[in-house]
């Protein structure tokens, strides 16, 4: 298990961020309750999924350190809206199907993914990944996955998990694919029926943080997840 101080280090690496401001974020996390807190030395904290998706929340959807807490509950509480999977039947069709708002990944098993319920969120679908990076179920859906014979020779199957969120309205989107199969949920406080749509754009209509021009997309991929996990795993 990790401390505080080497989960900032590690984030601030795999993300490419400046450690100074990881830092900062990670402190105003704790500070209002949305970090594990411990003394020092041995007993220093054991950070948690939940923390780490915390951490990863801030630094990934922050445009200031001021804004970190503000951050974290925007994104974190993001209800599943839709899923879509794409499953390859041969060469050139596949078949759409919507998944609903729970995870299928018929073709990817993840199961901290598959057992949440349909009212999860994007925290939890977050720190479910995390879990599964570190428990080791995410190393054996990949090992797992179907590989092809070309001419003689195994060719590995190509996979990849995205995790990206969108502002300066909060939402956010899950991606996990392999050769042949790929699903994707959306994150998202916007009311999904249109009568409550039409009422949220009335409500939000002049507020100068969704007027402006400048929107921003975040990502970071399966490489910051797996090394999440191997960080709890320590």
């Amino acid at each position: 298990m990790a401390s505080p101080g080497e989960l900032v280090k590690r984030v601030a690496e795999v993300l490419g961020a400046p450690e100074a401001t990881v830092t900062v974020h990670d402190r105003n996390l704790a500070a209002a309750g949305l970090r594990t807190k411990g003394g020092r030395g041995k007993s220093a904290a054991k950070m948690t999924a939940s923390d780490v998706a915390n951490l990863l929340l801030a630094v990934a959807g922050s445009s200031m350190v001021k804004d970190t807490v503000q951050t974290v509950e925007d994104y974190a509480s993001l209800p599943s809206r839709t899923g879509e999977t794409s499953v390859q039947t041969d060469r050139t069709a596949s078949h759409h199907g919507n998944a609903g708002q729970v995870w299928n990944l018929e073709a990817f098993p993840i199961p901290s993914l598959q057992t949440l319920k349909a009212d999860h969120n994007f925290r939890d679908a977050l720190v479910a990944l995390i879990e599964a990076a570190s428990d080791g179920t995410l190393s054996s859906a990949i090992e797992n996955l179907p590989r092809k014979e070309v001419q003689g020779h195994t060719i590995p199957n190509l996979w990849r998990i995205e995790v990206i969120l969108w502002g300066p309205y909060p939402q956010a989107s899950v991606r996990i694919y392999c050769d042949g199969y790929s699903e994707r949920h959306s994150y998202s406080a916007m009311p999904a029926d249109m009568e409550g749509l039409t009422k949220w754009s009335k409500d939000i209509e002049g507020d100068p943080q969704f007027q402006g021009d400048l929107k921003q997309i975040r990502e970071f991929s399966s490489k910051t997840l797996l090394a999440m996990g191997d960080l709890l795993k320590g």
